[in-house]
């Protein structure tokens, strides 16, 4: 007999705002999440958020040249 001891793993489940469902999301940026942990989930939004504010940093408060 073989036994597997998992450690229980905390998964993002829906939640309910303002009478509104919201699942947790399946993929980013057009690529599939392998994993419902919520550190995964975070970790990849906070990746987004970083990469949308430097291209905003750019844009609008990229010192002028001249």
């Amino acid at each position: 007999m073989v036994v597997e001891d998992k450690p229980p793993q905390p998964v993002a489940v829906p939640v309910k705002n303002n009478g509104e469902w919201f699942n947790p999301p399946t993929s980013h940026q057009e690529q599939p999440i392998t994993s419902q942990h919520p550190i995964i989930l975070a970790e990849l939004g906070l990746k987004f958020y970083s990469e949308y504010i430097n291209e905003v940093e750019k844009k609008f408060f990229q010192k002028q040249q001249g």
